[in-house]
């Protein structure tokens, strides 16, 4: 396995699936998805070697962020801060924001004017809009005016959630205290330094607008006249990088007579990509390592995490937290219950939260050269999606019957991609659907 670390040269665009018209401004994307990055990687390869770049890349880790020579992943959704520094209700030892984690309540157990009726969205595709009713949602119940924020959380404080997560599981309303679920996070807003636990998109990323000009996909010439619009690129600050881990599928290399010692001699002997659109260069780094290794370089707990035993433990459970580091494709909700029931037997979802699905487009580039005019969009799971599950015969506690959680719950953690066996990862999303689990 690999380790690429991408540096722009330049600004970046990562193709947003907005439409717009001539005269608009269109905006990046603020994160390439793993398809994409892949994409790049294969291309790459196929002008070198005239390789099919359909077998490339046997599996794809990432992308993450590294900024100061720090891993961070998206921040899961039921992370919320307070919408301001100061508040009477919860003191911190400095003028910051407060952070709280939201945990799944039962409604129909725990607040009894609530009742639930069977909601089937088994035959539903995402992209019509799935209309996610469960019995249990993730809540903040406090005093103090929260929000949810888009940011990256370190390796060391998503350790430091996973603790706080797995202790608390659900929400106690019998014994509540408001501070039960404060998370202790170092964040110096707009002054980031190497200490930063949260970096929030707004402080680490920038926006560069610039004048596009219409192009025809096949013989890049200018398509009509005053074919003008505006476009916004993406712009990284010092000091951060994409990273993303790649597997090269030997087998297939060497059935398309290409070594893998070939192949790793000409990345690092071209260490620039074509990233994105409009056809900006980045410059990468390049060396062997392992995803898992640098997992537990920096965090104890994902110790052991791709390990068969360790899933086998994270199963006898009651309940199992997942989440999402990076997008989560399925083409209907029938799918990711198969992928739950798969990976997690005897569970199903109890719970899950996420500000909004995502958009995210693609394209068949044809090999001899001319874009394919087969253009989509499909709608996923963003990164930082949580879901809570559940064991089918979880019988889930009363009101009147609620005790303190059970704070020696044993913290075991571990990382797969959440597929079905029976429907192989679409390869044109590849390196989507990795969680971690606990």
């Amino acid at each position: 396995m690999f380790e690429f670390k991408i540096k722009p040269f330049d600004v970046l665009y990562f193709g947003s699936t907005k439409p717009f018209s001539i005269g608009d401004v269109t905006k990046s994307d603020y994160f390439p998805t793993s398809y994409k990055l892949a994409s790049a990687i294969c291309f790459k390869l196929y002008q070198a070697f005239k390789i099919d770049p359909n077998n490339i890349i046997k599996s794809f880790y990432g992308p993450f962020i590294e900024y100061n020579k720090k891993l961070y992943f998206h921040k899961p959704h039921n992370i919320y801060k307070t919408k301001s520094k100061y508040s009477k209700y919860t003191s911190t030892s400095n003028n910051n924001y407060k952070y709280f984690i939201l945990l799944p309540v039962n409604l129909e157990k725990t607040f009894e004017i609530f009742k639930f009726y069977n909601n089937d969205n088994s035959n539903k595709d995402l992209n019509e809009g799935l209309d996610f009713s469960f019995k249990s949602y993730f809540l903040y119940i406090g005093q103090e005016e929260v929000e949810s924020f888009n940011a990256f959380i370190s390796i060391q404080a998503l350790e430091k959630y996973i603790k706080k997560l797995s202790t608390l599981g659900f929400y106690n309303i019998k014994n509540f205290n408001q501070l039960d679920n404060v998370i202790s996070f170092n964040n110096k807003d707009n002054d980031n330094n190497d200490d930063d636990d949260i970096l929030e998109v707004k402080n680490i990323l920038d926006f560069d607008q610039r004048i596009g000009i219409k192009l025809d996909d096949n013989t890049r010439n200018v398509l009509q006249e005053s074919g003008l619009y505006r476009i916004e690129f993406l712009t990284l600050k010092e000091n951060l990088n994409y990273v993303f881990y790649i597997e090269f599928h030997e087998e297939n290399l060497r059935n398309q007579n290409i070594t893998l010692e070939k192949l790793i001699e000409f990345l690092n002997n071209n260490r620039n990509l074509k990233l994105g659109g409009e056809g900006k260069f980045s410059y990468y780094q390049f060396k062997k390592q392992k995803f898992y290794n640098i997992l537990n370089y920096y965090s104890e707990v994902f110790k052991n995490a791709e390990n068969k035993e360790t899933i086998k433990e994270i199963l006898n459970k009651d309940y199992i937290f997942v989440i999402f580091l990076n997008i989560g494709y399925y083409k209907d909700y029938e799918e990711l219950k198969q992928a739950i029931s798969y990976k997690f037997p005897g569970f199903s979802i109890e719970s899950i939260i996420f500000d909004e699905l995502m958009i995210v487009g693609k394209y068949k580039a044809k090999i001899e050269g001319k874009i394919s005019d087969k253009k989509s969009s499909k709608k996923v799971l963003p990164p930082g999606t949580v879901l809570f599950l559940t064991k089918n015969n979880y019988n889930y506690p009363n009101k009147d019957d609620l005790k303190n959680n059970d704070t020696s719950r044993d913290i075991k953690v571990g990382i797969d991609f959440l597929i079905n066996k029976d429907n192989l990862l679409d390869s044109e999303f590849i390196g989507s659907n990795l969680v971690i689990f606990f």
